[in-house]
């Protein structure tokens, strides 16, 4: 008798054990949720939304580099990823987030009011980790209305930068 009591205790462990490990990745998995972009696939971003980068001005000194955005879309967009490269290699995905002031997280800029079509905006991003500077890339992204979260563009613009060192 002993022995059948000692193994159903086994077995109750062996439960116990197993709904503490599904409890934890369920909650693991609820927190992770809220920081990664959306990848539902009802969720994108509309064809036709597009940022450009069209023209910028370095400061060496500050090692800061000045960027006029403008939105080319028909769809204004809240924010985008900005990324930089040291280098011109074109293989090179640019990787490096670039700082700010204002930013809520390194590499990501959010506008307060989304950028409407045609719209530009001059912005400065600190890139004293990415010396020289020898490429920027942008992606647009939004936020979605339906879920309150951010949704990647697919449209990627990549520029080369020609002065900051």
């Amino acid at each position: 008798m002993k022995k059948n009591k000692r193994a159903l205790s086994e077995v109750v462990s062996y439960v116990f054990l197993i709904v503490i490990a599904l409890t934890l990745a369920g909650l693991i998995y609820a927190w992770l949720v809220n920081y990664l972009p959306s990848t539902n696939p009802n969720e994108t971003c509309k064809e036709g939304t597009s940022l450009a980068i069209e023209d910028y001005s370095c400061s060496t000194i500050n090692s800061t580099i000045e960027i006029t955005i403008k939105n080319q879309g028909m769809f204004s967009i809240s924010g985008f990823f900005i990324r930089a490269s040291n280098s011109s290699d074109e293989k090179v995905i640019p990787t490096m987030m670039l700082n700010c002031s204002g930013c809520p997280y390194p590499g990501r800029w959010e506008f307060f009011e989304k950028l409407k079509p045609q719209e530009k905006k001059i912005l400065t991003f600190g890139y004293e980790n990415t010396k020289p500077l020898s490429r920027i890339q942008i992606q647009p992204y939004i936020i979605s209305n339906k879920t309150d979260k951010l949704v990647l563009c697919e449209s990627v613009i990549t520029t080369a930068i020609d002065e900051c060192n």
